[in-house]
């Protein structure tokens, strides 16, 4: 069994901030290396995947949104490709907004 989870790597804004290649890139750069791992890794004999939605990120609204906007890209992806996921980003947001 593989767990894989992407999505905070591609949180830089479109004003002009370099990505760097393996750890900061644009929201629009996430869904095709996604597919690309996710590809991969199905062609390895008998492995299983599950997939972690992103967590929430609980200092940055704007910040959130955009995971939000790479958790539906992934979770279709997901979808399409028969790998089930877990959703961190609910379970996350559901504890911090239960806390004492």
């Amino acid at each position: 069994m593989w767990t894989l989870e992407l999505g905070l790597h591609n949180l830089l804004l479109p004003n002009g901030t370099a990505p760097v290649p393996g750890q900061s890139d644009l929201a629009s750069n996430y869904i095709g290396p996604l597919t690309n791992i996710t590809h991969r890794l199905k062609q390895l004999n008998g492995t299983k995947l599950l997939f972690a939605i992103t967590s929430a990120f609980l200092c940055s609204v704007e910040t959130d949104d955009i995971v939000l906007g790479l958790n539906e890209q992934a979770r279709t992806l997901m979808a399409a490709e028969g790998i089930p996921t877990v959703d961190l980003h609910a379970a996350v947001g559901h504890a911090c907004m239960h806390a004492a």
